[in-house]
């Protein structure tokens, strides 16, 4: 196993940023830069409020995996997993709505149209705050799971490809 730690000394005051990832295994320092980058953008506490302005976009590598099992009304989408390999190496268990969410991404929506879309659908509790939803928002794209034109996912480089 090899790590990596970052420190990164602020020039002016804000929230410490504390985060960890596993790179994939064809994912270069490029990777590594990036995640930096968005942490510490992300810690910024006016960024939240910031992130649905934003048009969120799938990620080229992500895979939803939805498993159906035999109910009274018959075969019904029962778990809904993400997963990545790259830049990270991602997985994560999601309730119904964030694959909505995940689905509506396609880099036109805003992450607040996206927001008020599953509350007019009724896919997400009309208790649900933005700062909320925009924290899911964060950990997907933390995740590499989803994409901002403002912090795209690095590509794979040459050096990084896998090993014949």
């Amino acid at each position: 196993f090899y790590g990596v730690v970052l420190l990164q000394r602020s020039t002016n005051r804000r929230a410490v940023a504390t985060a960890r990832t596993i790179k994939g295994r064809t994912a270069g320092p490029e990777a590594v830069e990036w995640f930096r980058r968005w942490e510490t953008a992300a810690a910024d506490p006016a960024f939240l409020s910031t992130l649905c302005n934003f048009r969120p976009k799938i990620a080229p590598h992500l895979k939803l995996l939805v498993t159906h099992t035999l109910q009274a009304e018959g075969l019904l989408p029962s778990e809904f997993l993400l997963r990545s390999s790259y830049p990270f190496q991602s997985e994560g268990k999601i309730d119904p709505w964030v694959a909505g969410l995940v689905g509506s991404s396609n880099g036109i929506l805003t992450g607040r149209e996206i927001y008020q879309e599953l509350k007019v659908q009724e896919a997400i509790s009309s208790e649900m705050k933005e700062e909320e939803f925009a924290g899911v928002l964060r950990l997907l794209i933390s995740a590499g799971f989803l994409e901002l034109a403002e912090f795209p996912l690095p590509e794979r480089s040459f050096s990084a490809r896998k090993p014949m």
